[in-house]
Parts: C-alpha cells; sequence; structure tokens
C-alpha cells in the first residue's frame, strides 16, 4: 500500500498545477521570458538575460530548448509545471533522507496542494527551477554528510551551480550549506566554498545593477513583510480569503512550525534544517534593510519554502490529527486558483478588437503592458508616442485616423484620455476587471463628429504626469 503513496502525490501535484494552465492570459514578466528566447539566438541569450533582466541565464536556455516543441502559452508554462512536480520529489527525498520516509511523504503532499508554489509552477518563470535545484543541492549536501561519496559529491556541486545559474538568492542556501559543513568539520566545507567562488564575479554584475534606476521597485521592509512571508507560504499570493480566516489560518499553522523549531533546537543546536530556514532568512531581511532584496514573500522567498514544509512536516507526523487539520489552510484559496482571474485578460481584449477592428483603425497602448496586447493582436497599425506628449502631437498623429482604440490599465481616465473627451470623440467602450481589482480599459476615440482644430499646445502627459502649461 505504501509504495502508492508517491505516485499518488505525484498524480495529484500533476493534476493540480496541469487544470486550468492556460486559462489566464500572459502577465508582463512572462512577456518578458517569451520575448527573450524569441528573439535571440542559444549564443545571444546569456548576454541579453544578464543586460535585461540581471539574472542568470539557465532557465531561459531551457525554456528557448523546450520551446522546440511547442511556443504557445500551454506548452510554454508547462516546462514550469514539470519542474515544480519534480520539485515535490525532490522534497519527499529530502524528507526522508532527513528524518523518514513519513516526514518526506507529508512534505511532499504540502508542496503537492501548496498555493504558493501551484502559483509559480503554472508562471513562465524561473521560481519552481529554482525550487527544485535548492531542493536537489540540499538533498545531496545531506547526503554527502550521511554517506561521503564522490558521486554525491559531484552531483551537489552540479545541482549548487545550476541553482546559481537560475536566480541569484540560490547563494544564501549554499552559504547556509558551507556554515554548516564549517561547524561540523565536514570535508566538505572545501568543496562547498567551489560555487561561491565562482558566483564572486557576478556579485559586481549586481552592484552595478541596483545602482540602476529599474533596480528601486522592491518595497522596503515594513512589520507586515514578516506576516506576509508566512502568509504567501501558506495561502499562497491569492487574495479573497477572508481576513479573519486568514490571520486564524496562518497562526494555526505557525503552532506545528514553532513546535517543530524549539524541539530540534533541543535536540540539537546545529540542526541542519533549522539553520537552511532561518540563516537565509535573518540574512535576507537585514539586507533588505539596506536595500530591499525581497518582495513581501514572493516569488525570491521560495528559496525557503522547501524547509518551511519540512519543518512543519516533522511536527505533524507526531501529531496525527494536525495531519488532517492542516489540509484545510492549502484549500481556502482553491477558489481563487481555479475559478477567478488574476491576471489581465490582455487575450480577450485582443479578441474584441479583431471582431470589431475596421479596416484604417489604429491603436494606442498606453504603459508598457502595451506588448502584451501586441503578442495576442500582431501586425495592428499602433500609435507611439513619446514620454512628452504635446496636443499638437496628439491631433497630429491621432488625426489621420477616423478611429483610434485606446488601451490602458489605468484605474482612472489618463490626461490623454480627458483631452480627448474634450477635443474630440472619446468614449469608453468596455473596461475588464480582474478578481485581484487590475483592469483593462478599452476606449475608442473617432473624429467623425467634433475634429480636433483648437491651434493652442498644450503639455498633456511628460513622464506620466498631467500638465497644462508651456502655451508657445
Amino acid at each position: 500500500m505504501f509504495k502508492w503513496i508517491l505516485p499518488l502525490i505525484l498524480l495529484l501535484s500533476f493534476s493540480l498545477r496541469l487544470y486550468n494552465l492556460d486559462g489566464e492570459s500572459l502577465w508582463y514578466d512572462e512577456l518578458v521570458s517569451v520575448d527573450s528566447i524569441t528573439h535571440n539566438s542559444f549564443l545571444q541569450l546569456p548576454r541579453y538575460i544578464l543586460i535585461r533582466e540581471g539574472a542568470p541565464p539557465l532557465y531561459f536556455l531551457l525554456l528557448k530548448l523546450w520551446s522546440f516543441f511547442n511556443l504557445s502559452t500551454f506548452s510554454l508554462r508547462l516546462f514550469s509545471v514539470l519542474t515544480g512536480v519534480l520539485g515535490v520529489w525532490g522534497i519527499y527525498l529530502l524528507g526522508k533522507e532527513w528524518k523518514g520516509e513519513r516526514v518526506g511523504w507529508l512534505a511532499s503532499f504540502l508542496t503537492a496542494i501548496s498555493p504558493y508554489h501551484i502559483w509559480y509552477s503554472q508562471e513562465m518563470r524561473m521560481y519552481s527551477l529554482l525550487f527544485l535545484l535548492v531542493v536537489f543541492s540540499s538533498y545531496f549536501f545531506l547526503r554527502y554528510l550521511h554517506q561521503p561519496s564522490s558521486k554525491n559529491l559531484s552531483l551537489y556541486l552540479l545541482t549548487s551551480i545550476l541553482a546559481l545559474l537560475t536566480h541569484p538568492h540560490a547563494i544564501f542556501i549554499l552559504l547556509t550549506h558551507t556554515l554548516y559543513a564549517f561547524l561540523v568539520r565536514s570535508p566538505i566545507f572545501r568543496w562547498s566554498l567551489i560555487p561561491i567562488i565562482l558566483f564572486i564575479p557576478y556579485i559586481f554584475v549586481l552592484l552595478n545593477l541596483l545602482k540602476t534606476p529599474k533596480a528601486n521597485w522592491l518595497p522596503h521592509l515594513t512589520p507586515l513583510t514578516f506576516y506576509s512571508i508566512f502568509r504567501h507560504f501558506t495561502l499562497g499570493l491569492y487574495p479573497g480569503v477572508p481576513v479573519w480566516i486568514e490571520i486564524l489560518v496562518v497562526w494555526g499553522i505557525l503552532v506545528p512550525f514553532s513546535l517543530s523549531v524549539y524541539r530540534l533546537y533541543k535536540e540539537n543546536k546545529k540542526e541542519i534544517v533549522l539553520l537552511t530556514f532561518f540563516f537565509p532568512f535573518f540574512l535576507l531581511i537585514s539586507i533588505s534593510l539596506f536595500k530591499p532584496v525581497i518582495f513581501e514573500g514572493r516569488r525570491y522567498m521560495i528559496i525557503l519554502l522547501p524547509f518551511f514544509y519540512l519543518l512543519l512536516s516533522y511536527t505533524l507526523q507526531k501529531i496525527k490529527g494536525w495531519s488532517l487539520l492542516v489540509i484545510l489552510p492549502f484549500i481556502f484559496p482553491a477558489k481563487e486558483i481555479y475559478l477567478k482571474t488574476q491576471k489581465r485578460p490582455w487575450r480577450e481584449v485582443a479578441k474584441i478588437i479583431k471582431e470589431e477592428g475596421e479596416t484604417g483603425d489604429a491603436y494606442l497602448i498606453l504603459g508598457m503592458s502595451g506588448r502584451l496586447l501586441k503578442f495576442y493582436s500582431l501586425n495592428l497599425p499602433y500609435i507611439n508616442l513619446p514620454s512628452r506628449v504635446t496636443s499638437e502631437m496628439v491631433r497630429e498623429r491621432m488625426g489621420r485616423f477616423s478611429r483610434v482604440w485606446i488601451i490602458t490599465i489605468s484605474p482612472r481616465l489618463t490626461p490623454l484620455e480627458l483631452f480627448l473627451t474634450h477635443e474630440g470623440n472619446y468614449r469608453v467602450k468596455r473596461v475588464f476587471q480582474t478578481d485581484t481589482g487590475q483592469g483593462i480599459r478599452l476606449g475608442i476615440y473617432s473624429r467623425e463628429r467634433k475634429s480636433m482644430t483648437s491651434s493652442s499646445s498644450v503639455v498633456i502627459l511628460e513622464d506620466g504626469k498631467f500638465l497644462r502649461k508651456n502655451r508657445p
């Protein structure tokens, strides 16, 4: 009977990640992944990713290789599904090596139904691959401590280097391995320095990247950051769960987690899984006090997720009642995962334009997300406007067309839309609203009834600010 437990868990994890895989449109980061692999060769890709994303190239190289089969949204996201399922298998092996098969089963089951892990296993980004490689790096590290061999050492070094080639945050787990090897005086200590030394040149790339404006988007730490981390580990990134249930669930999960921490610390102050969770955790928090490197418990903290579930499983396998109760928190977001729209529906917007667009129409997309619409609506006559837009420029560029579609994600009418409402015939055709509060507004400007004939020149938009100055 027991031999079927792991296959059933893996089947469950695959089913949960495969369901409705292409039900939602791409979002901006996924589009970056598509653009990267479609516009660059294998040789060009590493340099492009380093400049464009400041990230290592392994995920994008593998995705490009995978894209030879199919370039559809479903196919490209399927790669993350498969790495996610392999991650579920990997955490079983890690848990079994650490504290026995029961812990391995529980940890793999928690990962299989984890809303957090499901989210990143359905996204065309590198995070499920990062989870997989961090898990296997830790597994082979622990395996070598228990059974030193050249095979385990080689596999540890390989998975560690691959993890660093996937995302720089893997370094925090590898630093913990090195610290633990030093504390227990293991011969793997000197070998564990190899991936870290190889990572040093990349540190200078990161330092230069942190000086650029695009590196300033991460929010600074707040007291809620700590709560958000455990909230996401438990309920995932999905909104919609009532606040009182959310608080109850998070604190309920923290009870067995805290019991595990207490018991393991009493047993062995050098416990490896304890160290692998808390050392990177406090290291990331400390760095973020000066320069944010985490995002409210979102994607970058996925390196800590396997160790959170392992610590949770350690207590659950001893308290049988908790093993059933702990499933409930992971079920709460099910409606959000499968029945609600999380990402902006660019595909639906493109469908309307294709069905109702006329010959001679032009299309103006406000904001960087316009590239998403281009992904679904190819070969459309787009109007490009610079960051500083004057009314004269609008008249000159838009006056050539009898009808212009305007697409924006701004929650309020933009300065350009207000100007067109005043000087032309502009109406909002449709507003798409997701269950997460994100939306797309689709409007149409037509000069059939009222033409833009005013001779005054007013600055409409400059670097995102609405201005009514600089009259000539």
